[in-house]
């Protein structure tokens, strides 16, 4: 699986030096080192819950989804990322998710840029479906300041 820096700040100490790039609707933009991201809760809620695109000036510019589940996803079980009518399995493991390839994250980009809303559903260990939410106003501008903010001294 990859790991993806989200995944990491959401666990991250109060140390963790962050910059903001700004706020743009419900998402955030935010430069931490080489890498930077824009990140989103599910409708403004604290669940736990998050999406993210990032990218690293480290690796030349790669944009990698990410999605923290505010559950453990049951192994067996698939994970789906919906924008409007269209829809992506992600790849799982306990409460993250990811896009299956680098292509398949240059297609969720392309989704979320052109999106309302997007919504991760899942099935925990227990049996029961969850799905969170989110709008995607702003989303487009939180990705592009993010990416700026990588490249940008």
């Amino acid at each position: 699986m990859r790991l993806l820096l989200p995944a990491l700040l959401l666990m991250a100490s109060p140390a963790v030096a962050r910059d903001s790039l700004g706020q743009f609707g419900g998402w955030g933009a935010f430069r931490d080192g080489a890498h930077c991201y824009a990140i989103a809760e599910p409708n403004g809620k604290r669940t736990g819950a998050s999406v993210a695109v990032s990218s690293s000036s480290s690796k030349g510019v790669v944009i990698q989804f990410h999605a923290h589940l505010r559950k453990a996803a049951a192994a067996d079980r698939p994970v789906r990322l919906q924008v409007g009518d269209w829809s992506q399995a992600l790849a799982a493991q306990g409460q993250d998710a990811w896009a299956t390839s680098a292509r398949a994250d240059l297609r969720i980009l392309a989704a979320i840029r052109s999106g309302d809303s997007l919504a991760v559903s899942a099935v925990d260990a227990r049996g029961r479906r969850f799905t969170d939410h989110y709008v995607l106003a702003g989303a487009a501008s939180a990705i592009d300041a993010a990416m700026i903010g990588c490249i940008a001294p």
